[in-house]
């Protein structure tokens, strides 16, 4: 949820250190991530597709790049 700015923590932790607001990824930041990544491991991947693993694999990130790794592992040399 959002974060109170006005909170002591919030300003010692901005006065003493580094503060870093991760926000989660949108569905178009994702389809290009999914992409970029299965481009990365010289694959292609229809868009539909994109959408489908979207739909149904866990939104996190560590589980998404192991799902690709899986895919791309499974497709061995063929490259769609």
């Amino acid at each position: 949820t959002a974060i109170d700015k006005r909170s002591a923590i919030w300003n010692t932790a901005k006065s003493t250190g580094v503060t870093v607001e991760c926000n989660y990824p949108n569905q178009a930041d994702m389809r290009a991530f999914i992409t970029r990544e299965f481009t990365k491991r010289q694959k292609k991947i229809p868009a539909s597709l994109v959408d489908k693993i979207l739909s149904e694999a866990e939104p996190n990130m560590y589980a998404m790049l192991n799902l690709i790794d899986t895919v791309c592992a499974y497709l061995q040399d063929t490259e769609t």
